[in-house]
């Protein structure tokens, strides 16, 4: 299986769906040269997963590492099923 990074896919290279396209690199520098002088790091960002989405955490979990690498202060929570369709997302499928 492929090694857990953010500018890869997850899928193992047998997976009949895996297509090894050109990703984006992680860039520190030009992504806090971008941020200067932006809300960027003086906020906490959460992100909100489902717990029982192997996949979805796997990804998740890859993402506070990266953004502290450029200053960004994200966090992750994991939620149960009912927690996760009770928020944003059950509002964006209602509207």
């Amino acid at each position: 299986m492929v090694a857990a990074r953010s500018d890869h896919t997850f899928m193992d290279t047998g997976n009949a769906y895996y297509s090894d396209l050109p990703y984006y690199p992680l860039q520190p520098r030009k992504s806090q040269a971008a941020f200067e002088g932006s809300w960027v790091g003086a906020k906490e960002i959460t992100i909100r997963c489902p717990a029982k989405l192997s996949l979805h955490v796997k990804a998740a979990e890859l993402y506070p590492a990266d953004a502290g690498k450029v200053g960004m202060n994200v966090k992750l929570q994991l939620v149960d099923w009912s927690t996760w369709m009770s928020g944003s997302i059950a509002k964006e499928i209602t509207s």
